[in-house]
């Protein structure tokens, strides 16, 4: 293959891109390296041939080990290593927690590459509400929150604080600072965008029946009033037009926060979702303005990482153990885990109590007595790259900021994940973390189409979006990485969020109690610890 531009059919016609609905690019062309001289990388994820080994180990178990323990947690996401922190808050250390994966951390999880850190899912945590008392507790013991001024505000860590510059968003062929359209916007649509902030500062006071704010985090302790939560019955996108704002400015705003929290648009996403979204994120210190954010180079990865510290390998801690049988007995409970390093070969844990810190999707195939997944429940699939380019001397990326999007874009942009090193320090690479929720057809079907496609496939794709955004910088790219997440997180459509399904799934079944964010309906760092804090409350009660 030659140097040559392609032209864009060309390029989504051998990316295999053309036809596909909801990854087709628009815009730019890409040119690629010599096919001799590809960009190194791989295709990551959940191994998804685990699921092959279950079923034959769910039909000849053969139990080479038996652990007693007091209390079983069943996951090792943000929840699960949640829950396992608040038991040693409350002085229990005799548990077990089992984690299918070679590393515990969920979809917070980060990496490294050539020495450089990464996330490979969440990357930044709003600055909390004080009141979220369990939450800052973590952050204080982690230095995160360095202590509180005369007036009880906390004083955050700038060494978390992001750094500046922070946003920027690429509209009409220029860079413009902030994700919030301007370059280029008409007037009559600059009103609107005021007006739909105005709503926000409102929702932002109001309180409910019950006393409570229409909106908070975690989000149990949103009000409950009804007038507010008729938000759930309808999406985003009526709630915009319903207010009379229709700019086209506007609206891909709101989808593209829609699609960054919740992984699916404005016409998809339930109203109440949208509006915690802008309103729920109230949030500030001495040092941080409401809405700042904490952020670290391996994202929350970092948090996840102070979650595990302490935490013994192969005694509190087993890895690569898939539980495929989760049941109350007279006892207690018990459950039955494969060994994903010994064919063949499973665990049994048996214990007084435990915590399922899983998705619906997995609960329902595991836990036995489980209704079943409820149709309520649906998991929207992402894709995440890691790129690691040449910075120092680069052009291209002269004025990089933390996030980096582009308007009209199926993607969500980058981040760069080396923006809390130390400012003016250029370092010679860079890791560049890339982002796209594959939304516009049902989860079902993108999953598959995301699942059937190659690495050469996702190598084009994710490149021709970074060069959209620079041109030529394919030639300063030394490696990239891809990472399917199959449900990376729980989707809130209309209904989903105050309907009777998601009360069911947080009852306990027997001495098994629940803890995942999608018993929140959010999918945010904050609603899996406060679902781990209130199982592991739950199980200690017992």
């Amino acid at each position: 293959m030659k140097n040559d531009p392609l032209s864009r059919r060309q390029f989504l016609t051998r990316a295999g891109l053309a036809g596909l609905g909801i990854l087709a690019l628009g815009g730019g062309a890409w040119s690629c390296k010599n096919e001799a001289n590809a960009i190194p990388g791989s295709l990551l994820g959940p191994d998804v041939e685990n699921g092959h080994r279950l079923r034959e180990a769910m039909a000849r178990p053969k139990v080479v080990q038996t652990i007693k323990t007091d209390i079983l947690i069943v996951g090792g996401g943000v929840a699960g290593l949640a829950a396992a922190w608040q038991l040693r808050q409350r002085g229990i250390h005799d548990f077990v927690l089992l984690e299918m994966e070679g590393e515990c951390g969920g979809n917070s999880r980060g990496g490294t590459q050539n020495s450089l850190r990464h996330p490979w899912g969440a990357h930044y945590l709003p600055v909390p509400d004080g009141n979220n008392l369990p939450l800052m507790q973590f952050l204080q013991e982690n230095a995160v929150v360095k202590g509180f001024d005369l007036a009880n505000r906390p004083i955050f860590n700038e060494l978390y604080l992001c750094h500046s510059p922070q946003e920027r968003l690429l509209i009409h062929g220029t860079w413009q600072k902030g994700l919030v359209p301007n370059l280029g916007v008409p007037d009559a649509e600059k009103a609107q965008i005021q007006r739909f902030f105005a709503e926000i500062d409102a929702w932002k006071q109001r309180i409910g029946n019950d006393g409570k704010p229409a909106f908070a985090i975690p989000a149990d302790e949103s009000s409950q009033d009804p007038d507010f939560l008729q938000l759930d019955l309808q999406t985003m996108a009526a709630w915009l037009l319903e207010k009379g704002l229709n700019s086209e400015h506007l609206r891909w705003y709101v989808d593209y926060c829609c699609r960054d929290d919740f992984g699916l648009g404005v016409d998809e996403c339930s109203a109440w979702a949208g509006m915690h979204y802008f309103a729920a994120r109230t949030g500030g210190g001495a040092n941080a303005e409401s809405g700042a954010v904490l952020t670290w180079p391996q994202g929350n990865g970092w948090l996840t990482e102070r979650l595990r510290d302490g935490l013994s390998n192969g005694k509190q801690v087993l890895q690569r153990k898939m539980v495929f049988s989760l049941e109350n007995m007279p006892e207690g409970v018990e459950a039955l885990a494969l060994d994903l390093d010994r064919a063949g070969e499973c665990v049994r844990v048996q214990a007084r109590a435990a915590v399922f810190a899983g998705p619906q999707y997995v609960a329902a195939h595991v836990v036995r007595g489980h209704s079943g997944l409820n149709p309520a429940f649906t998991y929207a699939p992402w894709m995440v790259a890691n790129a690691r380019v040449k910075l120092r001397g680069n052009s291209a990326l002269s004025d990089i900021h933390w996030d980096n999007v582009a308007y009209g874009r199926p993607s969500l942009g980058y981040v760069y994940a080396g923006q809390q090193g130390l400012q003016g320090n250029i370092p010679e690479e860079a890791m560049l973390t890339w982002y796209e929720p594959l939304t516009g057809m049902a989860p079902v079907a993108a999953r598959k189409q995301a699942l059937e496609k190659d690495y050469a496939h996702w190598q084009a794709y994710v490149m021709a979006d970074l060069e959209f955004m620079h041109p030529g910088l394919v030639a300063d790219v030394k490696q990239l990485d891809v990472w399917r997440w199959g449900h990376g997180m729980v989707r809130p459509v209309p209904g989903m969020l105050t309907g009777k399904p998601i009360a069911a799934a947080r009852l306990p079944i027997g001495n098994i109690h629940f803890a995942h964010s999608d018993l929140s309906g959010i999918s945010i760092f904050e609603e899996a610890f406060h679902r781990g804090v209130l199982a592991a409350n739950a199980v200690i009660a017992l």
